[in-house]
């Protein structure tokens, strides 16, 4: 049975706003004329916050989805290593990002999972870390940081922006150009529905059909993370439990005296999920539902193998 522990206490709210250097490196070729004249650059942007950690220059800021964290509430991997597989900078999770108020953004770090990229000094409390931005000054900055990006283009051809590369920031250009604020986009089309169960080896669904990427796009703050983790305590992966390879992805429920506090676990995303997004700045018309636990245990066989052995 998956541990109880008493829930931490809430986050003390931080104000802060983003901060960043670019960062530049020339790619010299072979050139007799200008042999000391870069012909192209790879550009970064690393981050300058003052409840970082200090010289921790494994980690950028990745444009593009902080242009996307300003539109949508979700999981972002706003803080990545620079060639975007956030393990290489010792990040393995992504930021929480909500939009609580009309003129407010809020990420949520998870101490366990960034205290080594935090600030020293920074009091360590609560579930996590939890930022407030002003959403103007967030804007605000993050239109510098485009302007600063078409500024290096015109000083020298950009080869990448890291870490999510050229291609990606390519076709948001036409749009920055013309705007002065980025518009609220809902999480999933209006209308939308979003289940939660284990069925195989999925954990929810959008409109009934498989829901693809991990959920923690659909997260928004540190309440339905929390919800997620401990509603994932109750099964493992039948990799890890059964030697069978046609079944190594799929979802088993850990205990059977536990198939009651999984479901309830899953009331509980289901209920702060609701929460959340209905206290957003833009409510998300998604109705959110929980699939029944219908789960097999360990080491009970799956119904269909179960039949294979009893057929002559």
């Amino acid at each position: 049975m998956p541990a109880t522990t008493t829930p931490a206490p809430d986050p003390v709210p931080l104000p802060t706003r983003l901060g960043w250097k670019l960062d530049r490196e020339l790619l010299m070729y072979t050139d007799a004329k200008q042999p000391d004249v870069g012909n192209e650059q790879i550009i970064r942007f690393l981050p300058s916050m003052p409840w970082l950690a200090p010289a921790d220059t494994e980690v950028v800021l990745d444009l593009v989805q902080l242009l996307y964290s300003a539109k949508t509430p979700g999981g972002y991997d706003v803080l990545t290593s620079s060639c975007g597989y956030g393990p290489d900078a010792e990040i393995n999770e992504c930021v929480y990002v909500s939009h609580p108020g009309a003129d407010l953004i809020v990420w949520y770090l998870d101490w366990e999972k960034y205290d080594i990229h935090i600030h020293p000094d920074m009091p360590r409390c609560g579930r996590g870390l939890e930022l407030h931005f002003e959403r103007a000054q967030y804007e605000a900055d993050l239109f510098a940081m485009w302007r600063e990006v078409e500024a290096a283009d015109l000083d020298l051809q950009v080869y990448e922006l890291q870490p999510a590369g050229w291609h990606q920031f390519e076709p948001l250009r036409p749009a920055l150009q013309h705007l002065s604020r980025l518009p609220l986009v809902p999480v999933l089309p209006p209308g939308s529905l979003l289940e939660f169960g284990f069925v195989g080896d999925e954990c929810y669904f959008i409109n009934g059909q498989h829901g693809g990427s991990w959920p923690t796009r659909l997260l928004p703050d540190g309440r339905t993370r929390d919800a997620f983790e401990t509603w994932m305590t109750f099964v493992k992966r039948g990799w890890t439990l059964i030697p069978d390879p046609n079944l190594k992805n799929d979802f088993f429920l850990l205990h059977e005296e536990d198939r009651d506090a999984c479901e309830g676990a899953g009331r509980r995303l289901v209920a702060c999920l609701r929460q959340a997004w209905s206290a957003s700045v833009a409510p998300q018309a998604i109705e959110v539902r929980l699939l029944p636990c219908d789960l097999v245990t360990v080491p009970c066989k799956p119904a269909h193998a179960q039949r294979a052995d009893s057929s002559p």
